[in-house]
């Protein structure tokens, strides 16, 4: 059996098809959510829109921070050695599934293409 160079992406699986047309769909929802927060800037609803993006800020620190208490207080599972085996990149298709949602989502909601599913 030959070794792949690390460099060298995988090859898709059943599953990372499923995981990338999942990251589609977040992807557009989340050019949705932008798009109307960019739509709140231009109006006298600014201070909304600041406001939004500094309780979401505050919810992931927040989050972040007990998560990692909670693996302090908590540990769960077995610590990996510290050599690891070298793991193949991920497919692009992959990587790239989150981005090219978030701009279908923007172009989508710029051109109004979704606004009948959501009215």
């Amino acid at each position: 059996m030959e070794k792949k160079p690390v460099t060298q992406r995988r090859e898709m699986r059943p599953f990372d098809w499923l995981n990338a047309a999942s990251l589609v769909v977040m992807g557009v929802l989340l050019g949705f959510a932008a798009y109307g927060l960019f739509g709140l800037i231009g109006t006298s609803f600014w201070p909304v829109a600041v406001l939004i993006v500094i309780l979401f800020g505050g919810i992931f620190l927040l989050q972040a921070v007990l998560d990692r208490l909670f693996q302090w207080f908590v540990p769960t599972g077995i610590k990996p050695a510290h050599e690891s085996i070298p793991q193949q990149r991920r497919p692009l298709v992959v990587m790239l599934s989150l981005p090219v949602g978030f701009v279908i989502g923007v172009i989508a909601e710029q051109f109004e293409l979704i606004s009948p599913f959501f009215a």
